[in-house]
């Protein structure tokens, strides 16, 4: 079967991969496996190549510090639609199964892996206004100090931002707040969002009331936006248009004052977070002083398999139903939001916020989303959505608001302030809780999360610990980390129990009804 007849499919398909045996585990310090790896290929993709040995797929290989000899090796062998992904010294391409093979033995080939497509985390349907009530966002923005996110950059990687909206507009000023915008997606030509998925995002993070007379505020009401357009006009995008955008985030952090990037994605092929080139590059994103917040994903309970919300270094966020009450004891966590251990043994997702029946800005009445629910606009202007990809933005605009009270904070720092200062919920799947702007904002003196965690096979510069504690924001540079020095044999790469995988098993629901 060729690649142009699985790539889509993807999108709409669930994935049940029994992964069974933790890589590391949550103790400090690297966990090296002894046995090496059979075959530096994918699980999956080797499985789909026994099937199709005349097939076409989309691959993304790693390099081994060679990335010259490794993308004209692409070229010799046919490679189409080639990208070069400099961040991980690797390319995508589709390739034919024989090629596929070649390259993997190639010396100058690290990992050979499946170039995804990324999943938006959206379940179309709920509503709920309370959002910022509901993680006392108000009482930040109308406090002693009047944090409201200024002078703060998010970085939305998703559809496209539609920013024609008084939404968006400083009202003081009259400029625009999405102050920077930048394509990654080649099946589209225009920045824009007629998905209507990207915009959504945008608003739950920034909107300041101005086009709805406040009935229908941001958490961060005059934070900046970069439209970072990953997805085309349908939802669709792949792992290697998202590595390539978080590598031109870190490069322009400095430019736009990048402090947080946004994903409401998830790949549609499980892969440990060791190997995955797209938890490579969120990683490398942290490590360069971007927070990073990914949705969990809307598969329910055991299902935290999928780059790059599967990584243990990100901010990973599931959803709560507030059902429209203030009183946190009447929260839960929706049956649909995902959550459960890793491949490598770490629970996810971090913390909860609301996700359940969200207003946010309509990107147009002829946008996707607002095609398939009509009956989900509201007061014309806007869209009621639901899912993870409604609670990330949420705590993406909590991390601006305290980015602008705490400036100096590192990645680390934030995140461990985010779960120190969550609220339990007597709920299956909430983490450390659900999110409270107004502890994370006020709170002094944080601690540092993820100290001893192994650090994706290609970022590690030596053991593969994260040990630094006193970073700041330019102390982790793109560069510090040596590719070339991470052993890629010490993981066990037939700990997953692959054939037990039904390709086309159920679908995604990343929309549905109430």
């Amino acid at each position: 079967m060729k690649l142009s007849k699985i790539g889509p499919r993807l999108a709409s398909i669930v994935l049940l991969l029994s992964l069974i045996l933790p890589l590391v585990s949550l103790t400090p310090g690297p966990t090296l496996a002894a046995d090496p790896r059979p075959d530096p290929v994918h699980p999956l993709l080797a499985r789909m190549m026994d099937e199709n040995p005349d097939g076409m797929f989309r691959v993304i290989v790693m390099g081994n510090g060679k990335p010259d000899r490794l993308d004209s090796e692409v070229d010799r062998k046919g490679g189409k639609g080639k990208k070069s992904l400099p961040s991980i010294q690797g390319v995508a391409a589709e390739l034919p199964t024989k090629a596929i093979r070649e390259l993997a033995k190639h010396p100058d080939a690290k990992w050979v892996t499946i170039d995804a497509p990324m999943v938006p985390t959206v379940d179309a349907s709920r509503l709920a206004t309370d959002y910022p009530k509901a993680v006392n966002a108000p009482e930040v923005w109308n406090g002693d100090r009047k944090i409201t996110g200024a002078g703060v950059t998010v970085a939305v990687l998703d559809s496209g931002i539609n920013s024609g909206s008084a939404d968006f507009i400083d009202p003081s000023t009259g400029n625009n707040r999405v102050v920077g915008r930048v394509k990654f997606n080649s099946n589209t030509t225009s920045g824009n969002d007629g998905y209507g998925h990207g915009t959504h995002v945008a608003g739950i993070i920034a909107a300041n009331g101005s086009a709805s007379r406040g009935r229908y505020i941001g958490i961060a009401p005059q934070v900046n936006l970069v439209n970072v357009k990953v997805s085309d006009d349908q939802g669709m995008s792949y792992v290697s248009d998202v590595i390539n955008a978080l590598q031109w985030v870190v490069l322009n952090r400095a430019a736009y004052n990048i402090r947080v990037v946004n994903l409401s994605l998830v790949s549609a092929v499980a892969e440990s977070y060791l190997t995955s080139p797209l938890d490579a590059a969120v990683e490398m994103a942290w490590l360069s002083g971007i927070v990073v917040v990914v949705s969990a994903g809307n598969l329910g309970p055991d299902s935290m398999l999928y780059p790059p919300a599967n990584d243990p270094l990100v901010i990973t966020v599931g959803a709560v139903d507030t059902d429209g009450e203030e009183d946190i004891e009447d929260h839960t966590v929706p049956f649909w939001s995902s959550y459960g251990q890793t491949q490598n043994g770490f629970s996810k997702p971090e913390v909860v916020a609301p996700g359940r029946r969200i207003v946010s800005n309509l990107a147009s009445k002829s946008a996707v989303l607002a095609r398939q629910f009509p009956d989900r606009i509201v007061d014309y202007s806007y869209l009621r959505l639901s899912g993870t990809s409604m609670a990330a933005p949420i705590v993406s605009g909590i991390a601006a608001l305290a980015l602008q009270a705490h400036p100096k904070w590192t990645p680390d720092q934030l995140k461990d302030v985010l779960i120190t200062t969550a609220r339990p919920l007597d709920s299956a799947g909430d983490g450390a809780g659900e999110v409270d702007a107004r502890a994370v904002v006020n709170k002094e003196n944080p601690g540092s999360a993820n100290r001893g965690v192994p650090l994706n096979l290609g970022v590690a510069a030596t053991a593969g610990t994260l040990t630094y504690d006193s970073a700041t924001w330019n102390s982790a540079t793109w560069n510090s980390a040596t590719w070339n020095s991470a052993t890629w044999n010490s993981a066990t790469w037939n700990s997953a129990t692959w054939n037990s995988a039904t390709w086309n098993s159920a679908t995604w629901n990343s929309a549905r009804p109430d």
